[in-house]
């Protein structure tokens, strides 16, 4: 089984589209939150390196609590939008950082296996 949170790893899983997709999510989010945006990561089966054909690809997107609900609907259309481009699955979770500590601080299985896999973009 290949190390956690070792970045060889999404070049091993992705297929060409869903890098494609995945990288011009990380640029749509970079351009609309800028400074506002905390973290970008791939997290799941591709980040563990054992995703079969059917996976989605999950992604993790943290920004500032202040833009949150702008944040998730503009970056749900765009996944929606890149899906459908790209023949893909991205599965999006955006989250603010006061969500992201509390998941971490109450020990929740999603941030616990997230800070043990993730794949930082």
């Amino acid at each position: 089984m290949p190390m956690l949170r070792d970045p060889s790893v999404l070049a091993a899983t992705l297929h060409s589209s869903d890098r494609c997709a995945l990288d011009e999510l990380v640029r749509a989010a970079r351009a609309l939150l800028g400074a506002q945006l905390g973290r970008i990561a791939v997290y799941g089966s591709h980040a563990r390196g054992d995703s079969g054909e059917d996976s989605d690809l999950d992604v993790l997107v943290i920004v500032a609590d202040s833009v949150v609900a702008q944040a998730k609907h503009a970056l749900r259309r765009t996944a929606a939008e890149l899906n459908v481009a790209h023949d893909t699955a991205l599965a999006i979770l955006v989250l603010g950082e006061g969500q992201w500590r509390e998941l971490e601080e109450r020990g929740r299985l999603i941030a616990v296996d997230i800070a043990r896999e993730a794949i930082d973009l």
